[in-house]
């Protein structure tokens, strides 16, 4: 059998046999939601900087240059 070699005591296998804590859920839930908003921050980073090219691109049309 394999050593758990995660310290940080983040995934165990013991956790996926009946032992699972609602501090585990917590740190795990903690950890998606942050990973989650910081997917969302850089989408509309993203987002944010194409709306101007589209609209530089827009009015450079409009103005014929």
């Amino acid at each position: 059998m394999a050593k758990d070699t995660n310290k940080d005591k983040g995934f165990r296998r013991d956790n996926t046999q009946g032992n699972v804590t609602p501090e585990y859920v917590n740190r795990k839930m903690e950890g998606m939601m942050a990973a989650l908003f910081d997917t969302i921050e850089d989408f509309e980073n993203r987002t944010k900087v194409l709306e101007q090219q589209v609209h530089e691109l827009k009015k450079r049309e409009r103005d014929g240059s």
